[in-house]
């Protein structure tokens, strides 16, 4: 073998073929690397276009919605307040007695609205979203909150008792998780927070002024009150 690799024949012209051919695989590799900066590249603009697009649409979507909400609220007469929530967050859940006791403060002159903001990325934050959206009406994941507050720790199984403690049939409630609907409604509170600019939970929004972290009774309740002055003020002001 080690005369093989001293052979005269291994030299000369076939030394030259060898540095010509790895020359020209240098060239295509070089060439193919730039297709491919220039594709990726090219791909991370079309990526940053779709993502601008589509934050642009959730933002005209959500302000549509809100816009949609408000009217909604002026119709009635009443001020909205959303509450941003996550039941397996373990502070939304400890802010359960804060809510409940401005809703009972607070029972005719708001619109209580809850909103759907679950961890994305966890499939029980997702899951109970969804259980929660799937209560029946409006006031089922309001219901469903209050008693998830009672568990000391979040699971399958805490969710599934809670809806037990609701009355409400597990299968239906499996069957309605499952659809695409639900999901969507889900989304769309997701969507709606991302263009407000919304990612913590608990928040709590009052007249559009978002509050988050640790919620207390009587800043929210001071908060709703000045909100719902000047909305008697403007009314009062319009109706003069």
């Amino acid at each position: 073998m080690t005369g093989g690799l001293k052979n005269p024949q291994w030299t000369g012209p076939v030394s030259r073929r060898a540095e010509v051919l790895i020359g020209f695989l240098a060239l295509v590799v070089l060439l193919n690397s730039s297709v491919l900066f220039w594709g990726f590249h090219r791909l991370r603009q079309l990526a940053e276009a779709m993502q601008s697009t589509v934050m642009i649409s959730i933002a005209a979507g959500a302000g549509a919605e809100t816009r949609a909400d408000a009217a909604a609220s002026n119709r009635s007469q009443l001020m909205r307040v959303e509450l941003f929530n996550d039941l397996a967050c373990r502070y939304c859940r400890r802010s359960a007695p804060v809510i409940d006791s401005l809703r009972r403060m607070f029972p005719d002159s708001v619109r209580w609205v809850y909103r759907y903001l679950p961890n994305v990325h966890d499939a029980l934050s997702m899951r109970s979203a969804m259980a929660a959206a799937c209560t029946g009406d409006s006031n089922g994941a309001w219901r469903l909150y209050s008693i998830a507050s009672r568990a000391a720790d979040w699971s399958y199984e805490a969710l599934e008792r809670s809806l037990a403690r609701m009355g409400l049939s597990l299968d239906a409630i499996g069957n309605c998780m499952n659809a695409d609907s639900t999901r969507q409604e889900v989304w769309a509170d997701v969507f709606r927070a991302a263009a407000t600019g919304k990612t913590g939970t608990p928040t709590v929004v009052v007249g559009g002024l978002a509050v988050a972290g640790k919620l207390r009774v009587d800043p929210l309740a001071t908060l709703i009150r000045a909100r719902l002055t000047q909305l008697r003020t403007r009314r009062d002001g319009k109706g003069s």
